[in-house]
């Protein structure tokens, strides 16, 4: 690079540097859910418990390289992902210099504010690093220097497991360059971890029988082939996007075009464009077919990121080249900047907020805090001990999971507590809330639920539950038993219509909203949750489709929603002309401010004709 374009891009590096420093400690939460917290507490504690240097799910590699920052805390060990993500934007633009690609610096904004890379340079998660020992090893080679370029390839998989994906793709490389005896080299980083790992499971095999991920059925499920495609915007920005696809295409007809065959041109090809591509297909397939522990997270694809910028730089060439102005040069780079720096922070939330699920998580630890006597903790959302600020490892304050999932107290002693969430109980700990409800020998001490119900993996109804191990539970009673009826054949109304004897409300394009049933909070005295069902009877006098016709159950406070939720009378696979019955559950927590209200109507949006018999509100206390 010439001095010039150096002192540019440090000047560039040093302000996304200040940028994402800020951005890391002014944010609530960190992108990537508890997979942060997993593997910042596995190197955090990896001095203590050694084996956590070998673990399989953690990296070693990456476990060994983040240990020192992470002894600082969780924001020093983000600091290391901003690190290497620079280094790596760094070593991508010396890697650029072997392609002979003009605008060199274009792929700094590429990489450093594709939406997701973006994001997981604030965070500790493994695809940063997975990006710089990739894009190390293609630098390497490019220079020549085979022998290193195999040995740092060869470190790949104890980064991210699916880093052998490009192992037959640089085998062929070397063999090409006529390198035979290198090939071995890429099982170097094997051998390594395999002398290193043996010490301590007494395996020669321990790399392959720790193992953390199956090629059979995940219990994520499965999805679209397609999925990471469509998601594409969100990966890389729109600009970015739309240079990659130009990239692809224009390098793919150079290579076709090519009337003499020019080895070097073609390994660059074949490298950069086949590792992009050999990646990107192999998540789509794994989670297409539901194998592989895929969960189809976009944030996978950052992995190769930089690769994608080197392949759109092509693209963005090829269109600069045909634009002869250079004042126009200069202004399509100027609005491809500024459309990709927009979209660094329109495409997910900057700064990063603490997640729903992980709000209530915070809200189930700052209760354990009040309890009298803090006996031992079994979870399964790791940011609960997070948030409590305990060892995870030592198993005489806390342990993930239970051994008995059928009966789930036999794993405890009395006095320990157990808090189950709807996210990991059910899916990674295997645990069904029926049977810690139905244990004897487990009290509820507090239910905790979002203001407005949301699902998560598996169908579940997120919510907390924290149970104590007792002698014999004492059985939670309803407190309290509210029930509110509106029949519409009692009121004075010029929109009744009398049916069989019997007076309906009728909705038409001249009524939006019914009359309301309306609850205030302050009626009900219960300590812990509510559980609350809202239930319609009607008939449709003509079809309706999605969307259009509503039962709504919100808590206001001065007419200002503080929950608001609904069911779609379409989505019942209702009929006309015949009565039915809807309903419409809802459990909250109690700690409502002062004078909400609890509002039970049908908005009728598209002003449909139905008839409406009665409204029911039934509001049960515990």
């Amino acid at each position: 690079m010439k001095a010039k374009e150096n002192k540019i891009l440090f000047a560039i590096l040093a302000g996304i540097f200040i940028l994402q420093v800020i951005l890391i400690f002014s944010s609530e939460g960190i992108y990537g859910g508890a997979d942060n917290i997993n593997h910042f507490r596995i190197a955090r504690y990896a001095f203590d418990y050694p084996g956590l240097f070998l673990d399989q799910w953690g990296k070693p590699l990456y476990t060994a390289l983040v240990f020192p920052f992470s002894l600082a805390g969780i924001q020093f060990a983000r600091l290391f992902n901003l690190v290497v993500g620079l280094v790596t934007i760094w070593i991508t633009l010396k890697t650029i210099r072997f392609t002979d690609e003009n605008y060199s610096l274009i792929p700094v904004i590429f990489i450093a504010f594709s939406p997701m890379y973006f994001l997981l340079m604030q965070s500790c998660m493994t695809e940063i690093l997975f990006s710089l020992v990739l894009v190390s090893g293609l630098w390497l080679f490019f220079g020549k220097k085979y022998i290193w370029a195999a040995i740092v390839l060869s470190f790949i998989p104890f980064v991210r497991t699916e880093g052998i994906v490009f192992f037959p793709l640089f085998a062929i490389a070397f063999l090409m360059e006529r390198k035979y005896w290198i090939v071995p080299l890429l099982l170097s980083g094997s051998l390594f971890y395999t002398l290193i790992g043996y010490p301590h499971f007494h395996d020669w095999l321990w790399i392959y029988h720790q193992m953390p991920y199956s090629m059979g059925q995940s219990l994520y499920g499965s999805g679209c082939l397609l999925h990471f495609v469509r998601n594409s915007p969100d990966i890389f920005g729109e600009a970015f996007l739309i240079f990659l696809i130009i990239g692809l295409v224009v390098w793919s007809l150079r290579i076709l075009k090519s009337g003499k065959f020019c080895r070097k041109s073609f390994l660059m090809y074949f490298l950069i464009v086949g590792c992009f591509a050999s990646y990107f297909a192999a998540h789509s397939y794994v989670w297409w077919k539901g194998t592989g522990g895929s969960l189809g997270l976009i944030r996978v694809i950052a992995g190769v990121v930089p690769l994608a910028a080197i392949i759109a730089l092509t693209g963005l060439n090829a269109i600069l080249i045909k634009i002869k102005n250079a004042t126009f040069r200069m202004m399509l780079i100027g609005i491809v900047i500024t459309i990709q720096l927009i979209a660094a922070f329109t495409k997910h939330h900057v700064p990063v907020r603490l997640e729903p699920t992980q709000e209530l998580v915070l809200k189930a630890s700052t209760y354990i805090k009040t309890l009298p006597t803090q006996a031992k903790i079994y979870y399964f959302d790791p940011y609960l001990i997070h948030f409590l600020d305990l060892d995870p490892f030592n198993q005489s304050l806390s342990n993930w999971g239970i051994a008995n999932k059928n009966e789930p107290s036999v794993s405890l002693n009395n006095d320990d507590l157990l808090v189950w969430d709807a996210h990991f109980g059910p899916n990674e700990g295997g645990v069904q809330l029926e049977n810690l409800q139905n244990d004897q020998h487990l009290q509820l001490l507090k239910t905790i639920l979002p203001a407005e119900p949301f699902k998560v993996l598996g169908n579940y109804d997120y919510g907390i539950y924290i149970f104590r191990k007792v002698d014999k539970k004492t059985v939670q009673e309803k407190q309290q038993e509210l029930t509110r009826e509106l029949l519409f054949s009692e009121l004075t109304s010029d929109k009744l219509e009398e049916i069989g004897g019997k007076k309906m409300f009728k909705m038409n394009e001249a009524v939006e909203f019914s009359p309301a049933i309306e609850v205030p909070v302050s009626e009900i005295k219960a300590q812990d949750y509510l559980e609350i069902i809202g239930t319609l009877r009607f008939s449709l006098m003509e079809s309706i489709k999605a969307n259009e016709v509503l039962l709504i159950l919100s808590i206001d406070i001065n007419h200002k929603p503080l929950s608001y939720n609904k069911i779609d009378l379409a989505t019942n696979h209702i009929t006309t002309d015949k009565w039915q019955e809807i309903s419409l559950p809802l459990k909250m927590n109690t700690n409502l401010p002062e004078g909400a209200i609890i509002n039970l109507y049908v908005w009728n949006k598209e002003k449909k004709k139905l008839l409406l018999e009665k409204l029911k509100l039934a509001i049960n206390g515990f």
